[in-house]
């Protein structure tokens, strides 16, 4: 059997008084060493390109948190997780998947209805009573205000109402809420509920693979799902770890909710040596719950697509970007949606509401300028025009922080007579 390594097979009997299910299973748990655990659990998340180093200490510690949170080590509410990504594809609702298989569980998702709120509402109370712990809000975009789900997240009873229905009182403390977009805004109770974890696209990346048993070709998921209890055994390694050394915490106070906060970051930087829990995630709040930034947002991302970096546009031709790339322009009137010469006056607007005070903004990995500059009226008259200028900003990802998970890293070793996992 490969050194640091052995299997321990486990029978499992949970009886739940409330459904009156008696839930058995042979489970095998693997013993790994502290530093075995901490790179399994870095398998899982090497394939994405995190925002920042916080952004990927966030991610590390959304994989802890359930097994902390139903193991009553945090007792206290823990966040909503959110993933936001700079384009489609860039796997925001992957790394949810991850974050369940990882449980052996699979996400139950809430699909936004244009029927209202209330809708919403009867979906969340529905998913809640079907009872699998992993309830994911997909793809929303626009804004997202529900406040049924705030009062979820704090509470120690929440009352669900599906359809046609009574109400029935469910336990928050045994559900896990995920919510992903590529650009939505809400109010700011929730954003302090969320732990945001933002993701860029990776162009022509060669994802891990592993070889199936059978000769298929598998990837991260599907090793999860085959050897599901190997990262499992990790997660609870971390936490045993943790729980050895005092079940210590830090001192930081920037999330509202201090106990899940200040022992998933004392974890991280402890343990795994990553990056503080928080870093970053102050701009990105308060962008997701300001509908201007959520607003700018689009557009830098927009005109990134369309390769107009480093150029000075004017609110005219950031409008047409807009038209381009389907990006609602708040305020402006329906009627009024196709009307260039409305649209940039409201685009105006909006960017003076932002730059209010300042010439430069600092949005995930860009910096936007604004300036101004003489041009031309095209009768020889010159005259100020307000113009803005999108620049990437360069660096050192995320990913050349913590320890390195990689095929240089050598071997991970599965237990005998299994495939190997490099």
């Amino acid at each position: 059997m490969a050194e640091g390594y052995r299997s321990s097979l486990r029978k499992t009997e949970i009886y739940d008084p409330t459904t009156k299910l008696l839930i058995r299973e042979d489970f095998s748990l693997y013993e790994w060493t502290s530093d075995q655990a901490i790179r399994w659990i870095g398998k899982v998340i090497e394939d994405f390109d995190f925002q920042t180093p916080g952004d990927r200490s966030r991610a590390i510690a959304a994989l802890l948190t359930p097994a902390l949170k139903l193991g009553k080590l945090i007792t206290g509410p823990i966040p909503a997780v959110i993933t936001e990504a700079d384009k489609s594809q860039s796997g925001k609702t992957f790394l949810q998947k991850l974050i369940a298989a990882s449980y052996n569980e699979s996400l139950n998702p809430i699909k936004k209805s244009e029927t209202g709120v209330g809708s919403l509402d009867e979906s969340f109370g529905t998913a809640l009573l079907e009872g699998r712990p992993f309830i994911q809000f997909d793809n929303i975009r626009g804004k997202f205000d529900l406040q049924s789900l705030e009062s979820f997240l704090t509470g120690e009873s929440y009352g669900a109402r599906p359809a046609y229905s009574k109400t029935v009182a469910v336990d928050p403390s045994k559900f896990c809420i995920m919510i992903n977009s590529n650009g939505y805004h809400t109010t700011t109770d929730l954003a302090n509920r969320s732990s945001i974890i933002r993701i860029k696209y990776r162009e022509e990346y060669d994802y891990w693979r592993y070889q199936q048993q059978g000769g298929n070709r598998g990837g991260i998921l599907e090793f999860l799902r085959d050897y599901r209890a190997i990262v499992l055994s990790s997660i609870f390694k971390v936490i045993s770890e943790w729980h050895s050394q005092g079940k210590q915490r830090t001192n930081e106070k920037r999330h509202h909710m201090r106990e899940w906060c200040q022992i998933l970051d004392w974890i991280v930087q402890n343990i795994f040596h990553e990056a503080p829990l928080m870093g970053g995630h102050e701009e990105a709040k308060t962008r997701v719950s300001n509908p201007d930034m959520t607003f700018l947002r689009g557009v830098v991302l927009a005109i990134a697509k369309q390769d107009d970096l480093d150029t000075d546009l004017r609110t005219g031709e950031i409008f047409e970007a807009c038209q381009v790339h389907g990006i609602k322009i708040h305020g402006l009137s329906p009627e009024k949606k196709d009307d260039q010469e409305a649209g940039a006056k409201m685009i105006g607007i909006i960017m003076g509401r932002i730059f209010s005070g300042k010439e430069e903004i600092i949005l995930d990995s860009f910096k936007v300028e604004r300036c101004l500059k003489n041009t031309s009226s095209g009768i020889g008259n010159m005259f100020p025009t307000k113009m803005y200028r999108v620049s990437p900003i360069g660096g050192p990802g995320a990913r050349a922080v913590g320890v390195p998970i990689s095929p240089s890293s050598g071997t991970l070793a599965l237990p005998e007579g299994e495939n190997q996992a490099t």
